[in-house]
């Protein structure tokens, strides 16, 4: 048995260069994407929470550097209306086919109601506040990734 691994060793080593070498010599080099789902987001006086969920998925073969996370939210002007900077400063060797996803939970209440001169938003008032505030509204939410490799995905937050 050890015989038979030793012979074909040689061979898989063989295989997995020579297809490193395809890869490389056809351009094949490391890549990321981004998505983002759902896109659009909806919320609605009724529905003031939402699950998102980011997706990452790599292509190629070959080393990326990844130094940081922008998220940002634009309101119609492309007017920052929230912005967040997630520090990374990793290295990896990316290999194809490989997909991580990141869920997250969007909470109007919390994240976007301005409750100014309220000492306590419940539900009621947080319906209020987004009738005043958001709905018939439209922002957008960017997720931009720098590094090596910088890709980007948007999508849609919909105010009904």
């Amino acid at each position: 048995m050890r015989e038979l691994i030793r012979q074909h060793s040689k061979k898989l080593v063989l295989i997995v260069g020579m297809l490193a070498f395809v890869f490389i010599i056809a351009g094949c080099s490391a890549n990321i994407s981004l998505s983002i789902d759902p896109n659009p987001i909806r919320f609605d006086v009724d529905n003031l929470e939402q699950e998102v969920t980011v997706t990452l998925r790599t292509s190629g073969i070959g080393s990326v550097e990844l130094d940081y996370i922008d998220v940002l939210i634009l309101d119609n002007q492309d007017e920052e209306v929230y912005s967040d900077r997630i520090e990374i400063n990793e290295s990896s060797f990316v290999v194809p086919g490989v997909e991580v996803q990141e869920g997250f939970e969007i909470d109007i209440c919390e994240d976007f109601i301005d409750g100014t001169g309220h000492d306590d938003i419940d539900d009621e008032l947080c319906r209020e506040l987004y009738e005043e505030q958001l709905q018939g509204k439209e922002y957008k939410l960017r997720i931009m990734v720098q590094g090596s490799i910088s890709p980007t995905a948007e999508a849609d937050i919909i105010f009904d």
